[in-house]
């Protein structure tokens, strides 16, 4: 729910993927070098290199058996920045490849144009302001649904839960919006 049901994300899968979170790689069937992007180093590396991996005719397996510890941000502000440099990674790999490596990205992109178009048209008519509403509400209900599905185990958590989605969708989306902002309308060198 948070970041789009990636399946490293589920702690049993043991399959192929597009893409995995650090990795051990074979340097004989890795994409020709350079492996690592030096002009763009705010990319979602991790993504780029196996998106790369792919393209070359590899394949990129997922076991469950490889543990890896993962230490949460201490606050919500810090939370935030990581979602926004999640965001803007990826933007940096749209910028990159012209693509998505998987279409569960392409929805918080989506929704920020949705919400963007239908403020921006309820200046023409009102109704596009019912729809943004509606669509806010939706959003509001999933994520607080989701919310009370992972705080099942300890209710006090519900808040903080819901607060962590919505932030991460806000930090990611934005994120996201600035590294196209910066590479394609005001033409920055690369990040």
């Amino acid at each position: 729910i948070c970041f789009g049901g990636a399946k490293h994300r589920n702690r049993n899968f043991k399959g192929y993927v597009d893409s995995v979170y650090l990795g051990v790689f074979n340097k004989k069937l890795m994409p020709p070098e350079p492996w690592f992007d030096e002009d763009l180093v705010k990319i979602s590396e991790d993504s780029d290199l196996n998106f790369r991996i792919r393209k070359n005719g590899g394949h990129v397996y997922l076991s469950s058996d490889i543990k890896v510890d993962h230490y949460p941000r201490e606050n919500l502000r810090k939370f935030y920045t990581l979602c926004y440099n999640y965001g803007f990674g990826r933007g940096l790999f749209y910028y990159k490849h012209k693509t998505f490596s998987a279409p569960r990205q392409l929805v918080l992109p989506l929704a920020g144009i949705l919400i963007a178009a239908f403020l921006l048209l309820s200046f023409f008519n009102i109704i596009f302001l019912y729809f943004l509403y509606l669509l806010i509400v939706a959003y509001l209900f999933i994520i607080f649904s989701s919310s009370l599905m992972f705080s099942y185990i300890n209710r006090n958590k519900l808040l903080k839960i819901f607060v962590c989605f919505f932030l991460a969708h806000v930090g990611w989306t934005l994120g996201f919006y600035k590294s196209l902002w910066d590479n394609i309308i005001l033409k920055n060198k690369p990040l």
